[in-house]
């Protein structure tokens, strides 16, 4: 604080005490408002306080023989009511405001679950075991996220793309996704346009998190070797390393049209074999942990 708005605060404290009027508390609450804005703590206004009182203390004596602390500090705390009026009014908005605020992030959190769910919802009308795998994908990849403690913001981004990391596979024809047997080159080559379709579609959302992004990334590989940008190590995002191998560990693991169930021994021993050439090996490691030390079980 400045030794003006010291000098000013003493001056109407000293008018007040001895002209009692209502221009002085008006004056004060001004004078509120403009420290206020200048970010002045209420603890400087308290330290301003108890200075103002001292000095007239010492400046009217003759107060001080009356009775100083009754005379002199009665009207300095009708002076600080005044000064404190507008911190009151200022209070009372912003909790108003904060309240409004808490209540469209509620609203904007509910229609953000229900645009997923949607999503979600469609893959599921086009291929069950899509619908079935990304969520048991998203809970394997929530439980990485945790483990690598990412924040509680990246582990919400993280689930939410996990649920619609797929929702590409809407341009895929159908019968190529139930197709029981080996995929050809050309059936494949359109089934990996499922990421750009994904993303294509994902990007429109204004999602708090990268989700697009997310799932363009999830079949990029630390060697390069994945698609469709053929990406390496730290150009991906670590969301999308994460979501890679828990996509991985989840499809080895269960039952697929084309193929049966692997089982989570050989999805495991896949992970561990590929690390640091397929996958990233701190995601692999927390996922391996995961499944060994804390029972990881998919639901």
């Amino acid at each position: 604080m400045n030794q003006d708005a010291r000098k000013r605060y003493f001056e109407l404290s000293k008018d007040y005490v001895l002209r009692p009027e209502e221009k002085h508390l008006l004056a004060a609450a001004d004078l509120g408002r403009e420290l206020l804005l200048a970010g002045t703590l209420p603890e400087e206004i308290g330290e301003l306080h108890e200075e103002s009182l001292t000095a007239l203390a010492r400046e009217l004596p003759g107060l001080a023989l009356c009775g100083v602390t009754r005379r002199i500090s009665l009207p300095l705390m009708e002076l600080l009511m005044a000064y404190g009026l507008f911190f009151r009014e200022q209070f009372i908005a912003c909790r108003r405001a904060e309240k409004k605020i808490a209540q469209s992030l509620q609203e904007t959190q509910r229609l953000l679950e229900e645009t997923v769910n949607t999503l979600a919802a469609v893959t599921e009308l086009r291929d069950p075991y899509t619908a079935g795998h990304q969520k048991r994908t998203a809970g394997l990849a929530c439980a990485i996220a945790v483990e690598m403690s990412l924040s509680e913001e990246q582990v919400r981004g993280m689930h939410v793309s996990a649920l619609v990391h797929d929702i590409g596979k809407i341009s895929v024809p159908a019968e190529i996704l139930s197709k029981p047997g080996k995929l050809t080159e050309i059936e494949f080559t359109l089934i990996k346009t499922h990421v750009q379709v994904g993303f294509d579609t994902l990007k429109t959302i204004n999602f708090p998190w990268p989700v697009a992004k997310i799932v363009l990334g999830h079949h990029e590989r630390m060697n390069a070797s994945g698609y469709p940008q053929g990406l390496s190590g730290a150009e991906i995002l670590l969301e999308s390393r994460i979501l890679a191998v828990a996509d991985v560990v989840e499809a080895m693991a269960s039952h697929r049209p084309y193929r049966p169930s692997h089982g989570i021994d050989k999805a495991l021993q896949e992970i561990e074999k590929n690390r640091e050439v397929l996958y990233d090996s701190d995601v692999v490691a927390a996922c391996l942990k995961l499944f060994v030390e804390r029972n990881f079980q998919f639901r």
